[in-house]
């Protein structure tokens, strides 16, 4: 019998409502979701063959434990994999202390498996639960709280917009709910007139919609920022009225503006002067605007200051909590500790160098190879690749192979769990229950959703994983939950909304959010009460309260172009699911886009294999010649695993030095054509 039940796909952080078709026990069929506003019906790539990943043979089916002394792994039962795991974090819990275990959680974990891991390291004593928070947003995050304050989620109204510029970001592969046809995607603010600026070294799909095309220098991103600053204040293009009322520290900036050189700034960033003008003018001259940024201009080894740049440069043109320009979310507070209470001594291992970082995946190998601050000796790795998202993989790989202890519960066998002791089945979205609360969403939205399978062979949802460890373990509090509906009446009731029903909330509810101009009237929360253009804050913690010129990508004769890792493939969401047929064969084999300069240089044509050497390893790869692109730049995709990983070229010491956010862009490189012999 044929029925059709709603859910949320999780594959990224877009959570778009699906609408599922199951024939008995089976999905047969997955469309969007036209009631849920932030897909109204829009469905990605990922998101229609999904199944495939739920029914996937190479699905782990069941616990495994890694036969003594080799490579090979052999079944067990839960039982017998729940003991052995109790049993060996106790041994490393009485020798080494508890902050000994790391717990990392990967992008797929959501509320309620986060909620549990975090509630099992209470218990167990340990600090240093981490996640991809610095990996990820953490410069943004920590940029824009020293501009805007806490706690805020910014968020572009593009749907309003007559500006938009898109800076480091390309929404098209990366973030889909801003590139249907919806009221507040970037498609229809174009169609109805809006212009569309890219600043990216990069030339990628949205630079065909885009009036003005900047192919900057990767690395250099402060001083085409502090250039356009310099130009408003100096033509007396900012928004006076609105600096005067809602900024502060704007003499000091001015100061700092004054220190730019226009046409320096032009030949490190390799934009003209008369296109960074250009730039300026329409910033000065088209209201509103909206400028969005992500991993572009996140993931270099001054992110977070780059980041402070943009807030300044939307702040003194008047774009800030305005229809069409920046806008902030209110996020509810959830109470999520499930009236466990931090046992936890010892400070996280990223805290004493990264003490404004949320988490710090990064410091892992730190802490394992050089005991840094401390040792770490067993991991917890769940839903997860650290061998796929570290910087500097040898270096990981070393990490994780001197670990007494590995755990890896996943769907399918990573790189990292061939390395783990013990490898525990998961499973997909489609498995278990959730609460979808997160903030990447145009409209704020809060929605459940309920198993509408069993799980495949003898997987178990994460979170029942860690109940029943927390159990074996002698912590009971966390027993007793019969599934994710009830685990979320407990939630709402700790968080005061006892009213919410997880059940009532299948179809979503819209969050109520203030209006526009409500913090231009009650003040932003910084140590003003004001949009700080020179941070206080910042100040206060040790650390620049403005953001300078800087490249921080210095090549050399060795090392004379710039490589960008992270590309991103509309198939793909990270690392996950290169096994899926019609997913990888709408990109089968990862390539590297190179100018039509360094083609030149090296003698390559589209199709020939060449090989990229950073100071940290190198790897073989298709060239794209690509046009338009920077011409010292090449951009490599991520994810991918083997002799193909980007990440054996990024070095894990080169981070930002605020966030602890290591520089997967803007890396010295080199660049030779490969003589076709293995390929």
């Amino acid at each position: 019998m044929m029925v059709q039940k709603t859910s949320v796909c999780q594959i990224c952080g877009c959570n778009c409502g699906l609408l599922v078709t199951l024939d008995g026990d089976q999905i047969v069929e997955v469309k969007g979701d036209p009631q849920i506003p932030q897909n109204k019906g829009g469905i990605c790539i990922k998101g229609k063959f999904s199944p495939q990943v739920l029914y996937a043979p190479d699905r782990l089916k069941t616990p495994l434990i890694r036969c003594k002394g080799g490579s090979n792994f052999m079944p067990l039962s839960w039982n017998d994999a729940l003991n052995e795991i109790s049993e060996r974090l106790e041994q490393i819990k009485n020798n080494n202390g508890p902050e000994a275990l790391a717990i990392y959680r990967g992008r797929s974990t959501r509320f309620i498996d986060r909620t549990f891991i975090s509630a099992f390291a209470r218990l167990f004593g340990t600090p240093n639960v981490t996640g991809v928070w610095t990996l990820c947003v953490g410069p943004k995050v920590i940029g824009y709280k020293a501009t805007f304050g806490a706690p805020l989620f910014p968020a572009c109204d593009f749907g309003n917009a007559k500006l938009i510029a898109l800076w480091g970001t390309n929404p098209s592969a990366s973030k889909m709910h801003r590139y249907f046809n919806l009221p507040n995607d970037i498609r229809s603010a174009v169609k109805k007139g809006a212009e569309l600026v890219i600043v990216d070294p990069r030339r990628h799909r949205f630079a065909d919609d885009a009036t003005l095309h900047l192919p900057i220098t990767p690395g250099t991103d402060t001083y085409l920022i502090m250039s356009l600053v310099k130009i408003l204040i100096e033509h007396g293009w900012t928004d006076d009225a609105f600096i005067r009322e809602y900024t502060s520290g704007y003499d000091r900036l001015c100061a700092a503006a004054k220190k730019v050189n226009i046409q320096e700034a032009s030949q490190i960033t390799g934009i003209p002067s008369e296109t960074i003008m250009e730039l300026a003018k329409k910033l000065a001259t088209i209201k509103p605007a909206s400028i969005d940024r992500r991993e572009g201009v996140i993931h270099q080894v001054n992110g977070t200051q780059i980041n402070r740049a943009l807030a300044i440069l939307t702040a003194i043109t008047g774009n800030v909590d305005r229809i069409g320009g920046l806008r902030f979310t209110a996020l509810p507070s959830w109470d999520s500790s499930l009236g466990i209470e931090d046992e936890a001594t010892a400070p996280p291992i990223w805290r004493r160098r990264y003490p404004l970082a949320a988490d710090g995946a990064q410091a892992l190998t730190d802490s394992v190879l050089e005991q840094n601050p401390y040792p770490v000796r067993a991991l917890i790795s769940i839903s997860g690749n650290p061998v796929s998202a570290l910087p500097n993989t040898k270096r990981t790989l070393e990490a994780l192979a001197k670990l007494d202890f590995l755990v890896v519960n996943d769907l399918f066998m990573t790189e990292t769990a061939r390395m783990a002791d013990i490898v525990l089945p998961g499973v997909t979205f489609y498995e278990k229950g959730e609460f979808h609360n997160e903030p990447l969403k145009p409209v704020p939205w809060l929605q459940t959703t309920e198993p509408l399978v069993n799980p495949v062979g003898d997987a178990k949802p994460e979170w029942h994983f860690i109940a029943e460890l927390s159990a074996r373990m002698g912590f009971q509090e966390l027993s007793g939950f019969a599934d994710e509906d009830e685990i979320l009446r407990r939630v709402f009731i700790d968080s005061g909304k006892s009213e919410l029903d997880p059940v009532a909330m299948r179809r979503g509810m819209r969050l109520d959010q203030p209006d526009f101009g409500a913090l231009l009237e009650n003040g932003f929360h910084t140590p003003s009460g004001k949009i700080e253009l020179y941070s206080t804050w910042l100040a206060q913690k040790g650390y620049p309260p403005l953001p300078a010129c800087e490249d921080s990508c210095q090549c050399g004769d060795r090392y004379p172009y710039r490589l960008v890792t992270g590309s991103r493939s509309h198939a793909f969401n990270h690392s996950q699911h290169r096994n899926i047929p019609d997913l990888l064969k709408r990109c089968p084999v990862p390539e590297a886009e190179i100018s039509p300069k360094i083609a030149a240089d090296m003698g390559v044509s589209d199709d020939e294999f060449i090989v990229i050497e950073t100071e940290w390893g190198q790897l073989s790869i298709r060239a794209k010649i690509v046009h338009g692109m920077n011409p010292y730049t090449v951009s490599i995709p991520h994810g991918w695993s083997g002799k193909e990983n980007a990440n054996y070229l990024c070095g894990d010491e080169s981070r930002d030095s605020i966030s602890g956010t290591p520089a997967y862009k803007a890396i010295p490189c080199i660049v030779r054509r490969e003589e076709p012999t293995s390929h």
